[in-house]
């Protein structure tokens, strides 16, 4: 009979006053159905119910109770599902990991070391909570930041000069948005830049769907063909193919350029797949 690979990796964090905190990763990079299949295990748990669900910060919170106490769900943008007790249910924690062991559905990985107890306060969350999500949260505005950046200095790109030519005007300083819808014609002159647009798009939508790796690649692809406009030293001014130089001294292209870079460490910053399984 062939093996079932795992739907969840989870890691249990040890504390001492609420018995721990699960982390819960996707097997895959695949998350989709992560929180299908999380409630499909946890609804075997008995007289198991919904008691709340809100977002705050762009995390989604969910409360639930069964016969034996209650917890939180909790799923943080970019990094997965952390599950802690609520004061006073240590319970939930070992039955909630026999749970994910008999389902055969679950890897279980290392489990983390004790952690010191926190100082007492009913707020507070434990340590280990509180700095995974730390890290997470890092790891997610830095991302975000990027990306609004990103966008807003193609944005803004668009309506300034990216170069300038030594013709009559209106030659010398056209704007970026013309050269963005004119700019594939630059393919018979040998220039290639413009088909960083599509790559910057793809990357902004990889971005959005914390595809790492794949932002990665489209990005470094995308400032590559941007910066290979440098290379071009003349350009056609009319129909009838004359040329002129080219100048690339336009603010529109380095703030294009910028926004190539921009996505490209917004990709870097996406949390690695495997930190999202492993950490």
């Amino acid at each position: 009979m062939p093996v079932v690979p795992p739907s969840l990796r989870y890691r249990l964090y040890r504390q001492a006053d609420r018995g721990g905190l699960i982390d819960i990763k996707p097997a895959s990079d695949v998350d989709a159905d992560a929180h299908e299949l999380i409630l499909g295990l946890l609804s075997r748990l008995p007289d198991f119910s919904l008691l709340d669900a809100k977002l705050v910060h762009h995390d989604r919170h969910y409360a639930y109770r069964y016969r034996h106490g209650s917890f939180r769900l909790i799923y943080q943008e970019d990094d997965g599902w952390l599950l802690l007790p609520d004061q006073g249910h240590e319970r939930v924690i070992d039955d909630i990991v026999l749970l994910f062991d008999a389902s055969g559905r679950c890897e279980r990985l290392a489990e983390h070391v004790p952690v010191p107890p926190p100082a007492p306060s009913a707020a507070s969350a434990p340590p280990a909570a509180s700095k995974v999500a730390a890290k997470r949260a890092g790891t997610s505005t830095a991302s975000r930041a990027l990306l609004t950046a990103s966008l807003l200095l193609f944005v803004v790109s668009l309506w300034l000069p990216p170069f300038r030519v030594e013709a009559a005007d209106p030659y010398p300083w056209p704007r970026g948005w013309l050269v963005l819808l004119m700019g594939w014609l630059g393919i018979a002159d040998g220039m290639l830049a413009w088909f960083a647009n599509p790559l910057l798009l793809a990357a902004w939508l990889l971005a959005w769907r914390r595809r790492r790796g794949a932002t990665i690649v489209t990005a470094a692809l995308a400032l590559l063909l941007g910066l290979s406009f440098l290379l071009n030293s003349q350009i056609s001014v009319d129909e009838a193919g004359n040329q002129s130089p080219l100048h690339h001294d336009g603010s529109g292209y380095w703030l294009w350029l910028g926004s190539l870079a921009a996505i490209l460490l917004c990709g870097a910053a996406l949390r690695p797949a495997a930190d999202r399984s492993t950490s």
